[in-house]
């Protein structure tokens, strides 16, 4: 997003929009502001990060948080053909980076859900696809990516990595980085699999990297807005979670040797109004106090 807004106006919005997250103009004049940039360029000010954690994670602004996602007993709907070891309730793997890694990714999963059929005019948005990470060294939360989603279908249970793209299922809007997908009868058997580009976590500030956040926002829109609305008879869920990764430009291998998963969240049933997802390796055990602790 270009247009400029003020410290205080954003942090209006996010308390208003809850996980909506706006990046602010940095006043040039203000040494008590440090400038972080992601990847892709945006700035975002290391206090502004801390209001937009502190916010998503307040319960009166929200009661879905990424502490809700990560401590759920079950998921809000089954995705359909997953593999069982993920496909009941969220997963927590690989929390800590392993030692002489050096990049992340961030990753989200859109499924038709189980024991469903598949809508004819209703698709799937998604936007706020985002990951903050936070340093032990610094004590500051820093927004690593906010990025465009990626647009690769895989197998439902990833069998042999098989993947592919289906162009004409798929609608990007790169000024706001949000992308529109068309589960349905042509994608059977597969799950949009967006993720980022790998980052460098100490490109990215965060070179001891202690917690992660990933979010992802998703609702159901009319795919063609002069056919039926049927979105009453859409069922589909998603997820958000992360990767560690070796290097930046390592590609998967089956032994796992140059990534793991860091963990998924709950997977939640997607309506017409925006819900988020997240993931998180904050203990939920001590996830308020930690909070609390990290955006002082």
């Amino acid at each position: 997003m270009k247009k400029e807004i003020s410290i205080l106006a954003s942090l209006a919005m996010v308390l208003s929009f809850g996980a909506s997250v706006v990046n602010a103009a940095v006043p040039s004049s203000d040494a008590n502001y440090k400038i972080y940039a992601n990847y892709d360029g945006n700035l975002i000010t290391s206090k502004n990060t801390r209001l937009i954690i502190k916010n998503l994670s307040a319960s009166k602004n929200s009661t879905y948080t990424p502490k809700t996602s990560m401590s759920a007993n079950s998921h809000e709907g089954i995705p359909n053909g997953a593999p069982t070891d993920w496909n009941y309730r969220p997963r927590l793997e690989n929390l800590t980076r392993p030692n002489g890694w050096n990049a992340v990714g961030l990753w989200g999963q859109i499924y038709l859900e189980e024991g469903y059929s598949y809508p004819k005019n209703t698709a799937v948005e998604i936007r706020n696809f985002k990951m903050y990470g936070y340093s032990e060294t610094t004590k500051e939360w820093k927004l690593i990516t906010h990025s465009m989603p990626g647009d690769v279908f895989y197998k439902e249970d990833f069998a042999g990595d098989a993947n592919k793209t289906m162009p004409n299922k798929i609608r990007k809007n790169t000024a706001d980085k949000s992308l529109i997908v068309k589960l349905d009868k042509d994608t059977k058997g597969y799950n949009l699999h967006p993720f980022s580009k790998q980052i460098n976590t100490c490109n990215a500030g965060l070179p001891d990297v202690k917690y992660v956040i990933s979010q992802m926002d998703v609702r159901l829109v009319k795919w063609n807005k002069n056919k039926v609305d049927d979105r009453n008879k859409a069922h589909f869920v998603a997820n958000v979670g992360g990767d560690w990764w070796k290097n930046v430009g390592d590609v998967w291998q089956p032994d796992w040797s140059t990534n793991k998963g860091i963990a998924q969240g709950q997977f939640r049933t997607i309506t017409k109004n925006w819900k988020t997802c997240y993931m998180t390796t904050i203990p939920v055990d001590n996830y308020d106090q930690i909070i609390k602790e990290t955006t002082k």
